[in-house]
């Protein structure tokens, strides 16, 4: 869904770490002011976040896509496509979820 509105402020600071932008936008529309929290995570991990994502994944009991690109800062997209990717090639399987949108994943044993 589309922010609409008259654009008031816009602040972008980058982050500590890594190569993505947090900010806040304010837009006025018919008179009342919201403000909208502005992350932009990082398209692709480096190698040492990769490398500490996959530790996770293996260790853990359940895992999904939305955990760790909130925890890593990286796109969700992106996360999704690397859990996928693991599932095929036989490292981790696709649990029952009533909810076919959220895929939990578990490494094989």
């Amino acid at each position: 869904m589309p922010i609409r509105g008259k654009v008031v402020r816009r602040i972008f600071e980058k982050a500590p770490k890594g190569d993505y932008y947090q900010g806040l936008v304010r837009k006025v529309r018919w008179g009342k002011t919201y403000e909208y929290k502005l992350i932009v995570r990082a398209p692709y991990p480096d190698n040492e976040t990769l490398q500490k994502m996959l530790k996770e994944i293996f260790s853990s009991k359940a895992i999904t896509a939305n955990y760790l690109a909130t925890k890593y800062n990286v796109k969700v997209s992106t996360v999704k496509r690397l859990l996928e990717e693991l599932r095929k090639n036989g490292y981790l399987e696709l649990l029952e979820s009533s909810d076919s949108s959220v895929k939990i994943y578990a490494p094989k044993k």
